[in-house]
């Protein structure tokens, strides 16, 4: 039963976090926590040749954003210190390390001291939040199991159940309300976004003018509103 509910759970919280991007295309996220400079380049699948991308280093403590595609791969590399110019590797060597996209979203790069990378993405955050709130609730049901397990007063499985479901009930709630709360905060973002870039294009010569949101006078002469927003004013005059 337990496993059925973490495997739930996971589903759910993967539904949660789904990408509405196209299928091969994923963001990943760098996060440089390995006290040195470091540099990020791809790896091209049939000549190897490396293709920087960091701009051109990535400092330590710092991220960097990168945008890529399912299967495509990077060489992470140290780069050697400003005032030694050297590296810290095995004699003064630049230590590197690789990591490849996998089918997963929202993944997270980690650049481990010594230049190790540790590979994170939405499915294992999934799995890992899953298990966070399983583990609470089994807690919780076992505490009641112990407070109630003597002779005299036996334990309703029932009632443990019940106790471990509530709490599953709960935990993936709050997740669903976080999520809506995201899904608001992104919505309000691409309409406040909208309201500063506005499309205004003929893209057919042979339709017909949109209508006017109003018409006005100017100078006794007719002027139709076509836009009128504070980033952006498209008046037509006649």
């Amino acid at each position: 039963m337990i496993r059925l509910l973490t495997t739930t759970i996971t589903l759910l919280l993967l539904f949660l976090r789904a990408s509405t991007e196209s299928p091969d295309a994923r963001s990943i996220q760098i996060l440089n926590e390995s006290g040195r400079r470091v540099d990020v380049s791809w790896i091209h699948p049939q000549t190897e040749e490396l293709v920087l991308q960091s701009t051109p280093d990535v400092l330590a403590g710092a991220s960097f954003s990168l945008n890529s595609f399912v299967s495509h791969s990077f060489l992470v590399r140290e780069m050697p210190g400003k005032k030694t110019g050297e590296c810290e590797g095995s004699e003064g060597e630049c230590r590197v390390d690789y990591f490849s996209v996998n089918e997963n979203h929202d993944q997270v790069i980690l650049i481990k001291e010594g230049i190790e990378v540790e590979h994170t993405d939405s499915k294992s955050i999934a799995v890992k939040s899953a298990n966070t709130l399983l583990d609470e609730c089994k807690s919780k049901a076992d505490r009641s199991l112990k407070n109630n397990n003597d002779n005299t007063n036996p334990v309703d499985p029932l009632h443990v159940l019940d106790t471990l479901t509530a709490c599953v009930q709960k935990g993936v709630a709050t997740e669903i309300e976080r999520a809506n709360e995201e899904i608001a905060f992104q919505a309000q973002v691409r309409k406040n976004m909208a309201s500063q870039l506005e499309n205004y294009t003929c893209a057919d010569e042979t339709l017909n003018t949109t209508e006017a949101k109003r018409t006005e006078t100017w100078r006794g002469k007719k002027v139709s509103v076509m836009i009128d927003r504070p980033a952006s004013k498209i008046h037509t005059v006649e």
